[in-house]
């Protein structure tokens, strides 16, 4: 059934179409990849809670501080932890949003698809 307004849609050239499928296909996998990824975040968080909380467990830490059971050396080396800590979570947001800003330019190069073959928006 064709919409009110829509053209005939003109072929893709070789290069869109081999685009589009790609993207196709990244979609298809990221719904196992996306999850897979959370699971094994979550256990790599769930085995350093039961391994090493003091890795992941600020409430642990805060406990050991208070009943004096942190050994001065790992108050020294979590201490210049902290900023190397606070550093990469920053490089990892830059990340992030650098992914963002490839994904908008795959997103306007798919409108730009959609527009060659439907016509601009507005064009009715």
């Amino acid at each position: 059934m064709r919409e009110r307004g829509v053209e005939p849609m003109s072929t893709l050239t070789e290069r869109d179409a081999k685009f589009v499928e790609q993207r196709r296909v990244l979609v298809r996998r990221w719904r196992v990849v996306g999850w897979a990824l959370f699971a094994a975040i979550a256990a790599v968080v769930g085995f350093l809670f039961l391994a090493n909380p003091m890795l992941v467990s600020p409430w642990e830490v805060a406990g050991r501080i208070r009943t004096d059971s942190v050994p001065p050396t790992t108050l020294q080396i979590m201490s210049l932890m902290l900023p190397l800590t606070v550093l990469g979570c920053f490089v990892l947001l830059a990340v992030v949003v650098a992914f963002q800003f490839a994904a908008a330019t795959n997103e306007r190069r798919l409108l730009a698809i959609i527009n060659s073959l439907l016509g601009p928006p507005g064009s009715d």
